[in-house]
């Protein structure tokens, strides 16, 4: 009797013995998992943050003459590149608005808003007046300073070029970092502000939704039924 509650003993000791070591192989491969998870998750977060400006990265080594035509291409190779770059920066200021669901609609808004701003509109003047695309530009007021004319060669060169526009990308991506910081919580602190841009949108809406109506109005004639009506767009 004692024989066989010993060796009952140690079965059940044994089976918990292995089933600990299950256990325990399952939470280091959960954990590699993770750590798996963690790195790529960091490795796509370290170039996301560029992915935007993938756009005017590629408006850059094509206006410096590293490449021409790499963005700029009239050909259907060069325009189907160039619409998948622009896809892509698309995508990524998608992306990068949807990881703020967590907050406000409001704040997504507006972190879009400064991603497209400061990614699109304000490198489209920026770009071609630093790199000089169109006249004098800021690459061409450094070279005229006294202690950098004998540099002006390496700095008008196509390396000179693309390292002045890539700074300027850099520029951009810290005025969205401040765009973040201060404005959009600034506004968020001010109801008034907030409703008065909101306002603003709305009216300026109506307003040209009347304009609109008005064009159609007169450019059809008279008992023509009309799609868009002032209730509409009022509505």
């Amino acid at each position: 009797m004692q024989i066989h509650a010993l060796s009952l003993h140690r079965k059940i000791n044994s089976s918990f013995r292995s089933n600990k070591k299950k256990d325990s192989e399952i939470n280091d491969n959960k954990n590699s998992n993770n750590n798996e998870k963690k790195k790529d998750s960091s490795f796509f977060d370290k170039i996301l943050f560029l992915l935007p400006f993938v756009n005017e990265i590629a408006n850059i080594i094509d206006s410096s003459g590293i490449k021409p035509h790499f963005y700029h291409g009239e050909s259907k190779l060069g325009l189907l590149r160039r619409s998948i770059i622009d896809l892509i920066a698309l995508l990524s200021i998608t992306k990068i608005s949807g990881q703020e669901s967590s907050k406000s609609q409001y704040h997504i808004q507006m972190k879009g808003l400064g991603l497209l701003l400061f990614s699109f509109v304000v490198p489209t003047f920026l770009i071609p007046w630093v790199l000089g695309l169109k006249g004098n530009g800021l690459i061409n007021i450094f070279t005229k300073l006294p202690f950098l004319q004998k540099y002006s060669k390496y700095i008008l060169s196509k390396g000179g070029k693309l390292f002045a526009g890539l700074l300027t990308v850099i520029f951009l991506e810290y005025c969205i970092h401040l765009w973040d910081k201060y404005i959009v919580p600034f506004i968020e602190k001010h109801p008034k502000i907030k409703e008065n841009i909101i306002t603003t949108k709305v009216e300026e809406t109506k307003a040209s939704l009347k304009y609109l109506d008005k064009i159609i109005k007169d450019s059809f004639p008279r008992g023509m039924p009309i799609g868009l009506t002032l209730a509409q767009a009022e509505d």
